[in-house]
């Protein structure tokens, strides 16, 4: 398709530049380069805009949800250790460096075994976006 198109002897002086400088024969071949490299410009600008949102801003909101869910889930697990503790009568503590009722040991365990594994998923994403 042919366009006629108005250049201003500064845009004519640019356009003879990039012809030079990239090694184009055309004019038209400028133009074509130029259109595409905005598209290639718009989807780099998209990719830093999601590592930034990913990098900086993602991260505190898993943060800040992770701490709002931990502490419901403390409230929780007091008002149900309290409950149980009025129920049996206990008169003492018995702190769980000591002597860890079964059930506490498997919660620890099972614990430790999801923090590995989202250490490792963890691992695995990073290991990608490096590679």
């Amino acid at each position: 398709m042919q366009k006629s198109i108005y250049l201003s002897e500064e845009d004519v002086k640019i356009l003879k530049q990039y012809k030079k400088e990239k090694g184009l024969n055309s004019d038209s071949q400028v133009f074509s380069y130029l259109l595409r490299q905005t598209q290639t410009d718009r989807e780099q600008f998209a990719i830093m805009i999601r590592e930034e949102l990913e990098k900086n801003y993602l991260p505190k909101e898993r943060i800040r949800w992770a701490t709002r869910i931990a502490e419901q889930n403390s409230i929780v697990l007091l008002d149900a250790v309290n409950t149980l503790l009025h129920m049996l009568k206990a008169e003492a503590c018995i702190p769980v460096e000591i002597a860890a009722h079964p059930v506490v040991k498997q919660s620890q365990d099972r614990i430790k075994e999801k923090i590995a594994y989202f250490k490792q998923k963890s691992d695995e994403r990073k290991s990608k976006e490096q590679g």
